[in-house]
């Protein structure tokens, strides 16, 4: 029997907290196990999940936030975009732009370059460049990963990174 839509409701809401709760600093992607403390999340909120984008299963027994799914639990905790926020996006897009002094193109620059001189985790810098919080948050022109970079951990900073972007 499925649930009545106000428990569906609820139990995403739950969902939610509980994802950003154990799952909000670690690298997106990190495989969770579906261990006790998610137990009351039901089957019907996961495939949601899912289906929106906010996690994928790599089997039964796992899930992984997206990258749409750490925006939701930063959402969820209230740090998405809040002054904290934009200062640590501010130190990672000066470090960013930084580079780009040095080059007559794009930059190329290590995810635990910028780790090390701004002091944030270095799964934080990752997860700004997999969610493009920079452009999210700050409204500029964002980094992304380098072409052919399957470790995910060489940024490549376009010329016109940091400038602002349009309003539509």
């Amino acid at each position: 029997m499925p649930l009545p839509k106000k428990d569906v409701k609820a139990n995403e809401e739950l969902a939610w907290k509980l994802l950003s709760q154990h799952c909000c600093a670690a690298a997106i992607g990190t495989a969770y196990p579906k261990t006790p403390e998610f137990a009351l999340i039901v089957e019907t909120t996961w495939k949601t999940l899912a289906d929106d984008s906010y996690v994928r299963f790599p089997n039964t027994w796992h899930f992984r936030l997206t990258a749409k799914g750490w925006i939701k639990t930063l959402e969820t905790n209230g740090t998405l975009c809040d002054s904290k926020m934009k200062q640590d996006l501010g130190q990672i897009s000066r470090r960013l732009k930084d580079r780009l002094d040095r080059t007559q193109g794009p930059a190329l620059v290590g995810t635990h370059e910028i780790a090390g001189e701004t002091g944030l985790p270095e799964y934080f810098v990752a997860n700004v460049v997999h969610s493009h919080l920079i452009s999210l948050c700050l409204k500029r022109k964002d980094a992304d990963w380098a072409e052919g970079d399957e470790m995910d951990s060489l940024i490549e900073v376009p010329i016109d990174f940091g400038n602002r972007l349009e309003e539509p």
